[in-house]
């Protein structure tokens, strides 16, 4: 009788394991190392992230949107929230000097606001490309 012996795929190959609730914990520490080696890579000294949602406005943004909600044209609520929430906008705009690079990324789930994820990309990149 022949011995057959099975051929196990390497953990790190195997995107049935990686995706699972198991590996969680490497997937998360993968987040963390993989920048790290570019940040060393390419000598990148420090880092700021921001947290936060990519509804974010501008001040002028946020006071317009006030402006027209405080007329009858909008969710006030919302709006008063908006002008509060331009604040940290505004501070990631204050730490950037000349020459720095700044990285916007969309990173967070986005609840069902767009179609799928090239709707998304596609506004990403308006939001940025809108910037001053």
């Amino acid at each position: 009788m022949t011995e057959r012996r099975r051929q196990h795929a390497k953990a790190y190959s195997n995107p049935s394991f990686l995706s699972s609730k198991e590996a969680r914990a490497l997937r998360i520490l993968s987040e963390y190392l993989e920048p790290k080696s570019r940040f060393e890579r390419l000598r990148v000294d420090d880092t700021i992230v921001f947290m936060g949602s990519a509804r974010l406005k501008s001040r002028e943004q946020a006071e317009e949107a006030l402006r027209g909600a405080e007329a009858g044209d909008g969710d006030l609520e919302a709006a008063r929230t908006a002008v509060k929430m331009a604040a940290y906008y505004e501070a990631a705009r204050e730490l950037a000097r000349p020459g720095d690079v700044v990285l916007l990324s969309p990173a967070c789930a986005s609840f069902d606001m767009f179609a799928d994820y090239a709707a998304r990309g596609r506004a990403f990149r308006a939001a940025v490309e809108a910037l001053p």
